[in-house]
């Protein structure tokens, strides 16, 4: 109906999705995820990763920190279906292959967004954390921004005790 795509427009606008839950993205996503909370309770979480129980106990230990936010944080099984439920996505992926397989392939968040209307195109922003290879980058922030997106590349330094410290 109606009411439900503009319910499901509005949720996407006020969410923040993560896609890499290995060593930096896990850390990097709770503490964005609980900033984010922190100044906006209602705010929804989307998180996606290739190991779906590593998401699953991100959502379990993320909630047991924030109990309010149990019911606000979910699971995507692809990147089309976490860029369908989410405006901003940040990736931190282990390099170029994965950006690729996340970005552009089959299944991926850039052949998805090409599918929404320019809205909901220009309501989207990608912030890309992995060290990749600088061609990589550059070409899918491109498409993306081709595709009316907007793309940041964040690159991440200090490691992990940097991220424990919230210093990200």
């Amino acid at each position: 109906s109606v009411l439900q795509q503009l319910s499901s427009a509005r949720q996407r606008a006020r969410s923040i999705a993560f896609i890499g839950l290995g060593r930096m993205g896990y850390e990097m996503a709770f503490n964005a995820f609980s900033k984010a909370h922190a100044a906006d309770p209602s705010a929804h979480f989307v998180v996606a990763d290739a190991l779906p129980a590593t998401a699953e106990a991100f959502c379990t230990n993320f909630a047991s920190h924030f109990p309010a936010a149990r019911d606000h944080i979910s699971i995507a099984s692809s990147p089309a279906e976490t860029l369908s439920r989410s405006a901003t996505v940040i990736t931190m992926l282990p390099s170029s292959p994965e950006v690729k397989a996340v970005y552009v392939h089959e299944g991926g968040m850039l052949p998805a967004l090409k599918t929404m209307d320019e809205k909901e195109r220009g309501q989207t922003m990608f912030v890309d954390s992995t060290t990749l290879d600088v061609a990589v980058g550059r070409a899918v922030a491109a498409e993306a921004e081709g595709a009316g997106a907007a793309m940041v590349d964040a690159p991440v330094s200090g490691g992990e005790i940097t991220l424990l410290r919230s210093c990200v």
